[in-house]
């Protein structure tokens, strides 16, 4: 019989990949207390919208920023991405994506996360 994965689990590990980056600890423990205001499936991923929570809180009240250091693959043969989405210092959500138009499955039996290092390139003209 197949085990499948809570869609949970791959949310809690991209926030630890995001905070470890930081420098900054996520308590996995802490994930019930957290509050979903909203999870919302696209078919081609979800956005997972977070109630402001002081677990998710970066200590820098004018941080915001979208961190895609990320990337994955589901079911051993979807490729996704990721965006943390972080506004005045607090992440406020976490969306997960399919690249090339794929299909989110039905149900995700595996995963795996790479870190990953983005690099500004600035547009042609902007040397």
């Amino acid at each position: 019989m197949t085990q499948f994965v809570d869609i949970a689990k791959l949310e809690i590990e991209i926030l630890d990949l995001f905070f470890k980056e930081k420098g900054l600890s996520f308590k996995v423990d802490s994930w019930p207390e957290l509050a979903i205001r909203e999870r919302n499936y696209s078919g081609k991923g979800l956005l997972t919208e977070f109630e402001p929570s002081e677990t998710l809180n970066l200590r820098c009240t004018d941080c915001d920023e979208r961190w895609t250091n990320a990337v994955g693959v589901i079911n051993g043969d979807i490729d996704i991405g990721f965006l943390v989405y972080v506004d005045a210092g607090r992440v406020t959500a976490v969306e997960v994506f399919t690249y090339g138009g794929e299909k989110w499955p039905d149900s995700i039996r595996d995963f795996e996360i790479h870190h990953i290092e983005v690099t500004h390139i600035p547009p042609k003209g902007d040397d």
